[in-house]
């Protein structure tokens, strides 16, 4: 994966104990299967697994877009033993957005 960008976040158990997250953003690329679109990879790492999956959309653009919700989505339901609070800068924002409701 190109990480074309990365944004460290600090997890804090219940106990107060503090570890890194390190989100990455890959840059996108065409989608191999024949007509496919793009893909763009993520990854998120020291929260639960560091798997790198794939969010895929029409264009470059799409993929980008649908790559930060996937993010949201992972920062804001993760699948940790023990509860942890994220922050960035000090601030619960983590700036990735989560996809709108129906």
């Amino acid at each position: 994966m190109e990480v074309i960008a990365e944004r460290e976040l600090d997890a804090r158990t219940s106990e107060g104990a503090v570890s890194i997250i390190t989100v990455r953003i890959g840059k996108p690329h065409p989608d191999p299967e024949p007509g496919g679109g793009w893909g763009c990879p993520i990854q998120v790492v020291g929260l639960d697994d560091d798997e790198v999956v794939v969010a895929y959309g029409y264009d470059a653009v799409q993929a980008l877009q649908l790559a930060m919700q996937m993010v949201g989505i992972r920062l804001a339901y993760p699948r940790t033993e023990e509860p942890v609070t994220l922050t960035w800068l000090d601030d619960p924002d983590l700036g990735f957005p989560l996809p709108e409701s129906p």
